[in-house]
């Protein structure tokens, strides 16, 4: 065990487990100074986080010292959130920590958290309390990789395009509910400087009917012979769709870094169904048993913070975590814990596993 100086500490207020989960302690006077963190990246630091990012550390806290080698700066971030979690209050020495030495690299590549604005808006700062701050770190404290950004669908078009501005013009649901280029620039930096990719999803080439107030890219129905005036999904027997696809996603390329855009191309007939599932307590045994998808037709800014978390950090700990690391009993004092962790670092994860109390309670 030693005790962190303020320069250590710093680093973790408040971002600690409670003493009582370490072992029982009885004397700390004569416990030893951690002086310093010695981080050590082997590679250049990349630009942006990709799907071939190498996120494996290895962390060892020793008498005066502790160590953090990682192949990149992506590992050494996950390294760094270890750390800090590992770091404990104590009332006398203020914050300690025990002599560990940790190998740790995730099971998954791609550890993603899907977001749907299309049916609902969500503001700019519920999106950056997902990632991270105060709000800081939901994605990054359960080491989640990938904000999966679904942006639109066919209720709305939030996306400020600069090629077609007519379609947040008359496509989202109004002029306030809008991404503009600040905000994606803004967001996309909020991600890269914790390691999280934005991963873009522009649904189509159904869920498109936002698409067509502006343009006329969308399918005409006909009931028999005669049009009904209704329309379904992009119309593939026109150049013109493709053109107008062509230079869309061209300036997409070029807004967002990611290798990687998702299309949808579910649902393509006109007849739509939609799948919603909302719950609560103790529903996080099935993320934790499988692999988790929720619809966020009943979830906007008002509660995206409170439904996701603690949940997501059951399927995040599956993700990152060895194959056999999955006994939901084992499980449970883990996900309490981090819930009460996320209240101490200003997020209001909601409880999951019936009464219980934390020492630190949520304040807005």
């Amino acid at each position: 065990m030693a005790h962190l100086l303020d320069s250590l500490s710093s680093i973790s207020n408040s971002n600690s487990f409670n003493k009582e989960t370490v072992g029982n302690v009885v004397d700390l006077s004569d416990v030893p100074a951690l002086k310093r963190l010695n981080v050590n990246v082997e590679q250049p630091c990349e630009q942006w986080p990709s799907l071939e990012s190498n996120e494996s550390y290895t962390l060892a806290v020793e008498k005066g010292h502790a160590t953090l080698n990682s192949v990149s700066i992506w590992g050494a971030l996950r390294g760094l959130e270890t750390f800090s979690q590992l770091v404990y209050p104590d009332e006398d020495l203020l914050f300690a920590i025990n002599e560990t030495i940790i190998y740790d690299f995730p099971r998954f590549q791609h550890r993603g958290f899907l977001l749907d604005t299309g049916t609902h808006f969500i503001s700019l700062k519920r999106l950056k309390m997902n990632l991270v701050s105060k709000f800081d770190e939901a994605m990054a404290q359960s080491k989640m990789n990938v904000f999966h950004f679904h942006i639109v669908d066919d209720q709305s078009f939030p996306y400020d395009s600069i090629t077609y501005p007519g379609l947040s013009g008359r496509g989202a649901f109004d002029l306030n509910h809008i991404y503009s280029q600040a905000d994606i620039t803004e967001l996309l930096e909020f991600a890269r400087q914790r390691g999280i990719r934005v991963f873009i999803e522009f649904d189509s080439p159904a869920h498109s009917r936002s698409w067509g107030r502006a343009y006329d890219i969308l399918t005409k129905c006909y009931s028999g012979e005669q049009p009904n005036h209704k329309q379904g999904p992009m119309d593939p027997s026109r150049n013109t769709t493709f053109e107008f696809l062509k230079n869309f996603f061209y300036e997409v390329a070029q807004i967002f870094p990611d290798r990687y855009v998702h299309l949808g191309a579910d649902e393509v007939y006109f007849d739509c169904w939609y799948l919603n599932y909302i719950s609560y307590g103790e529903d996080w045994h099935k993320y934790y048993m499988c692999d988790p998808l929720n619809f966020t037709e009943f979830v906007d800014s008002t509660n995206v913070i409170s439904t996701t978390w603690p949940r997501a950090s059951a399927a995040a700990e599956r993700l990152w975590s060895s194959a056999d690391v999955n006994d939901v009993k084992e499980a449970i004092p883990r996900l309490e814990e981090h819930r009460c962790r996320y209240l101490r670092r200003g997020i209001p994860a909601a409880p999951v596993n019936g009464p219980s109390y934390c020492r630190t309670e949520y304040n807005d």
